[in-house]
């Protein structure tokens, strides 16, 4: 939990709106995020949301989340907040992985099932927002928007430019 509290420091930059932990019961899944309040200022709208048992923190913005709430609400969803967080939560929650087909945006994130103890980490399909990742030798998943995060959560994690990465980023403005 403390590394992640560093990590949300190098990123304050991200979201000077509010910030926010969340871990796992079992202890096995801590999420953090900046907030950056566009839609809903609203606490209701902070990250990571966490309800029902499970949580989500993510980057980005679902443009079409109005158009999807009616759905989800005969789905029996009652709203607390505006925001498309709360959209994209109920739509995972009700829908699974499923539901990130029918989000139009941009985004990239974590979503987390207590009951599974599963972490799906997603992105939108063109990759707009940025998702780095690094799998460490333990098995420990650490993901985050910018890479300077994931490198003040562990020493474990390499500095070594991997050059096919580098050059990817460099040509497509992203990387496989």
């Amino acid at each position: 939990k403390d590394g992640v509290r560093q990590a949300i420091k190098t990123i304050a930059h991200r979201g000077p709106d509010g910030e926010g932990i969340y871990e796992s019961p079992n202890g096995k899944c801590v999420l953090g995020h900046v907030r950056l309040a566009i839609l809903d200022l609203s606490d209701a709208a902070s990250q990571p949301m966490c309800k029902q048992k499970s949580a989500l923190t993510y980057n980005g913005e679902i443009y079409n989340h109005n158009s999807l709430r009616p759905g989800l609400e005969k789905m029996g969803w009652e709203f607390s907040s505006g925001s498309d967080t709360e959209t994209l939560f109920a739509g995972l929650k009700l829908n699974g992985e499923s539901f990130l087909d029918k989000a139009s945006g941009m985004f990239a994130g974590g979503w987390y099932d207590e009951q599974t103890d599963r972490l799906t980490l997603f992105r939108d399909p063109l990759g707009i927002k940025p998702l780095y990742l690094v799998i460490l030798p333990d098995s420990t998943v650490i993901f985050a928007s910018e890479i300077i995060a994931i490198l003040t959560v562990s020493e474990q994690v390499s500095r070594e430019i991997q050059k096919k990465a580098l050059h990817c980023f460099l040509r497509y403005e992203n990387y496989p």
